[in-house]
């Protein structure tokens, strides 16, 4: 039984998922990652013209909050984060090093 979906924010399947405290990280078929955030559901009027909301449970609202740019050649296939670096593997062979803070891509293998 899901626990909730992440709708609108890929367009093809999620192949990969890593969760960082209240953000969601996914990697998709569709060459891209996406970051979404995790916010308690306070009458918090400013989420309603989020790109994404989506009740995982009734006490929490997830929202679109950043897409990688430059997307993969492919899909992505892994995701790993340490401190503020997060790390994509893609079935293009490739391995992108992205900087959490201004999610701008770092490094390309």
């Amino acid at each position: 039984m899901p626990i909730g979906q992440l709708t609108g924010g890929h367009n093809a399947s999620i192949m990969t998922m890593l969760v960082d405290g209240n953000l969601i990280i996914t990697g998709s078929k569709d060459h891209y990652i996406k970051v979404f955030e995790i916010f308690p559901n306070y009458s918090n009027t400013s989420l309603n013209n989020s790109a994404l909301s989506n009740d995982l449970a009734s006490d929490v609202t997830v929202a679109l909050k950043h897409t990688f740019n430059p997307p993969h050649y492919d899909g992505v296939q892994s995701l790993l984060k340490t401190d503020n670096s997060l790390f994509s593997g893609s079935r293009d062979m490739c391995i992108k090093k992205w900087n959490m803070n201004d999610y701008n891509c770092k490094q390309v293998n």
